[in-house]
């Protein structure tokens, strides 16, 4: 009996082997990474960076956002990562980009995928994780040089010359610099950061057109982006609380759930210098008990993009543009970069339509509400 077992065993285990390597040559998911304490800069710009096996990789799809076109070929399943041929050389520049293999290492966390990747028509090491292409920001020595600073722990690509994307066209339209309580108006509003370069970029076209939206920060992101945080003030954009933690309140004692909004609330304070007003639970887990010992006024949405589900920023602009109506609150959120791509183009098309892009806040007083610690407010009509 006992060697039927122990055979048996054995047999389950070679097929779970025999499992995973098929699913591995197949291009599924596997393996995992963890953000690393390096900061990465492209052209002095932040950008996510994760540590496998000791070394700083970057989500090749990022790039977009950096002056890079990134197209998928579906006919051989290949990524091409393009930047501007004629681009001005610089100094350490070596014209080749580096397939990626370091000292022969052999990935112990991840696998290869089968999609290929290429860098000015330079293949170089793409692995797949979480659905996303990672590379090794110092394989791209065929479009810039990798620079390391060891006191601040940061590496940096700089890139030579110029850019193969445009910068977006100037909008022409009258932008508003008040409330015009007879004019419609929409309430824009971010979960979840601040975060490095989605945020920095839903600020920047916020700033461009001159709008305001509303932001629901996680209190720790605060203490660990103080320098994006503190835009948020500048901006003069409206902070709410969505805990310091981001932990489901519903599960949590009383004197948790005052920490996670009083830590919140000293963290605002203490970095960008206002308080949060108004606050949205995470994962939209309220009840009574949470409202009263939260003590603020709780603000859902009456359009939520689903950002975080689809991931797609078409299907984001497209939710909101056909579908927003005067007193809306939308639901995104700043951690992502198709929300920021999505939001580039809704902001502009939601003032062409007619709405004032403002805070919930500025909505609320507006139109003569008063908003009130523990109740729910979930659009202002």
């Amino acid at each position: 009996m006992q060697k039927k077992r122990l055979l048996f065993f054995i047999v389950c285990v070679v097929l779970c082997i025999q499992f995973s390597a098929v699913s591995a040559q197949n291009g599924d998911v596997v393996g995992t990474a963890r953000y690393t304490d390096i900061v990465a800069y492209v052209n002095n710009r932040p950008i996510a960076s994760y540590n496998v096996n000791g070394y700083t990789v970057i989500v090749a799809e990022e790039l977009v956002h950096y002056g890079f076109l990134v197209e998928w070929n579906e006919s051989d399943r290949s990524l091409w990562i393009v930047r501007n041929p004629e681009a001005e050389t610089i100094e350490g520049m070596s014209g080749v980009c580096s397939y990626g293999q370091h000292d022969g290492l052999k990935y112990a966390d991840i696998l290869e995928t089968d999609i290929r990747t290429y860098v000015n028509g330079n293949q170089v090491t793409g692995f797949n994780i979480g659905g996303q292409t990672m590379i090794y920001l110092n394989s791209l020595t065929c479009v810039g040089v990798v620079k390391w600073n060891a006191e601040d722990r940061a590496a940096e690509l700089v890139l030579g010359g110029i850019s193969m994307i445009e910068k977006p066209p100037v909008y022409e339209g009258e932008i508003p610099y008040e409330v015009d309580p007879y004019r419609p108006m929409v309430a824009l509003t971010f979960d979840d950061g601040p975060f490095p370069y989605t945020t920095e970029r839903i600020l920047d076209t916020l700033q461009y057109y001159n709008s305001r939206a509303t932001f629901y920060v996680v209190g720790s992101n605060v203490r660990a982006y103080p320098e994006i945080a503190k835009r948020l003030g500048e901006q003069n954009m409206q902070i709410g609380s969505h805990t310091f933690n981001h932990i489901k309140l519903t599960e949590a004692s009383d004197g948790v759930i005052a920490e996670e909004i009083i830590a919140t609330d000293q963290a605002t304070r203490e970095v960008i210098g206002v308080g949060t007003s108004t606050m949205r639970p995470p994962y939209w887990v309220s009840n009574e008990r949470v409202r009263r010992v939260a003590g603020l006024p709780v603000v859902t949405w009456s359009v939520d993009t689903l950002d975080w589900q689809n991931k797609n920023a078409d299907v984001i602009f497209d939710t909101v543009v056909n579908n927003v109506r005067d007193g809306d609150i939308v639901l995104m959120h700043d951690t992502m970069n198709c929300t920021a791509d999505a939001v580039a183009r809704m902001v502009p098309a939601l003032i062409d339509a007619g709405f004032q892009l403002v805070t919930v806040e500025e909505m609320a007083a507006a139109r003569g509400w008063t908003l009130e610690p523990g109740v729910l407010y979930s659009k202002i009509y």
